[in-house]
């Protein structure tokens, strides 16, 4: 039954500025984007200035989040919604009128082939905005051609920079077309940026790039932390050390070295053509296995398993948890294989969409599953903070982005304890404590960001911006 919608006073502060034509909303997981999002657009439909929206979403919230925002509220609920996905996206197209069109990022190059998107719908909606960060990809191209046809554009996600400032241009320039950061990206890398004579692709910020930037985007964006509104529990970061056994260390320190090694006790020979590639192996070996070669027949990523360790900490640490709800975050498909094989009752998320998505969550906030599996890039969307207050990194990712969004999945409005522990099993000497210092370095970068946009946003308030 659907409940009456009451804005939290942070989310009429963002309802009263979502009056701009253009506003990224940059808020955390948990502080109601979608229904502020959903409200600014119920509220201007009433006011006869707009009649549909396109939302542009990962698969995840697209699937589960929107329809069940929609649903859950009275204010809402006589919204009409259709899927453009999956095999019949052709007969919506054609055939559904809705006032909410819900896409994938991916969608988009078929629904531009089908018809001009800003006929079907006269608001934007791109949510997890990053997905658009990549000036050179095929979905921002996509996304340019038809973005100023929209009487409004919104944008919103909470982690605005994962690698940093360079990941701010395609986003503002899908809600200004380059008006406060520059017409093209080479301009803005030329403007804020510059490279070492012996590294030409990597983009160095300039001493005066963050001010200057933030103070750009400021009038666009609208910044807010669960921290400033709700009564966050503690988040609690534990990383839990292992140590590689000899033969796993020499064939690590090999790999690294030389890019070719031989897995001990075997014939297999790992090969890596590059240092991104020979680092990608080293990876794995931390974790305790390592892929060799693909089948020819089955195409099958087959593996060599190295060591055990990592496995042996995840059962002492679900020994010291008990029988608390955990959720277990891998990394490489044969860290799930080597898992599941010791624990066969694990069900796995990742994969799930719709309504056997919704079950399964349903069951572990409910407590019927004790411990579930996902993949570090399948955070998006999920709501499972009533149902756990555990997580283990059985292998940390490098992207801040992915990191941030699952450990968000626990650490977010209506979780039920006081606090959220984060286990992190690492690999002592390995990349994995690079990782981790990495990680370490992209928060307090983000942090940056956004405080100095938000600080900024509050001067450029009194004078009605």
């Amino acid at each position: 039954m659907s409940e009456p919608f009451t804005p939290h006073p942070y989310q009429m502060k963002g309802l009263e500025i979502m009056k701009q034509a253009s506003l990224g909303l940059f808020l955390d997981p948990g502080l109601g984007k979608t229904s502020t999002w959903l409200a600014a657009f119920t509220t201007l439909k009433e006011l006869g200035f707009v009649d549909k929206m396109l939302v542009v979403a990962p698969l995840k919230p697209m699937y589960d989040t929107w329809p069940k925002e929609i649903e859950k509220w009275a204010e809402f609920e006589h919204l009409t919604w259709c899927f453009l996905h999956g095999p019949d996206k052709d007969w919506h197209l054609e055939n559904t009128d809705a006032d909410v069109y819900l896409i994938n990022p991916e969608g988009l190059q078929w629904l531009t082939s089908k018809c001009e998107p800003n006929t079907l719908a006269d608001v934007l909606c791109v949510d997890e905005s990053t997905k658009f960060k990549n000036a050179q990809s095929k979905r921002f191209k996509a996304m340019k051609h038809f973005w100023p046809k929209f009487l409004y554009r919104w944008i919103g996600t909470g982690t605005p920079a994962p690698k940093g400032l360079m990941d701010l241009f395609a986003q503002m320039y899908i809600l200004d077309g380059g008006n406060a950061l520059g017409g093209y990206i080479t301009h803005y890398r030329n403007k804020w940026f510059h490279t070492q004579p012996w590294d030409e692709y990597t983009y160095i910020p300039n001493d005066n790039a963050y001010e200057e930037i933030t103070d750009a985007i400021a009038p666009l964006v609208l910044v807010m932390e669960a921290e400033d509104y709700l009564d966050m529990p503690e988040l609690q970061v534990v990383d839990k050390y292992v140590t590689l056994p000899p033969k796993a260390l020499n064939l690590y320190k090999e790999l690294e070295k030389e890019f070719v090694a031989t897995v001990p006790d075997t014939t297999s020979v790992l090969v890596a053509p590059s240092v991104a590639a020979a680092g990608e192996k080293c990876r794995q070996i931390a974790n305790g296995a390592v892929y060799t070669e693909v089948s020819a027949r089955s195409k099958a990523h087959e593996f060599e398993v190295i060591h055990d360790e990592k496995l042996d900490m995840l059962d002492e640490l679900l020994e010291e948890i008990g029988e608390h709800p955990v959720l277990v975050v891998y990394e490489f498909q044969h860290d799930l294989s080597r898992i599941t094989r010791r624990h066969l009752d694990w069900p796995c998320l990742t994969g799930m969409t719709g309504e056997v998505l919704q079950h399964m969550t349903s069951k572990f906030n409910d407590g019927k599953i004790p411990r579930l599996l996902i993949q570090s890039s399948q955070a998006h969307g999920l709501n499972i903070q009533s149902g756990a207050h555990h997580m283990i990194w059985y292998g940390l990712t490098w992207n801040w982005e992915d990191y941030k969004q699952m450990v968000d999945r626990l650490y977010r409005q209506g979780q039920c304890s006081n606090m959220v522990m984060v286990y992190r099993i690492l690999a002592d000497a390995t990349l994995d404590i690079d990782i981790a210092k990495r990680l370490k370095e992209k928060y307090e970068t983000e942090t940056d960001i956004k405080r100095r946009a938000k600080q900024r946003r509050e001067k450029l308030e009194p004078q009605g911006l």
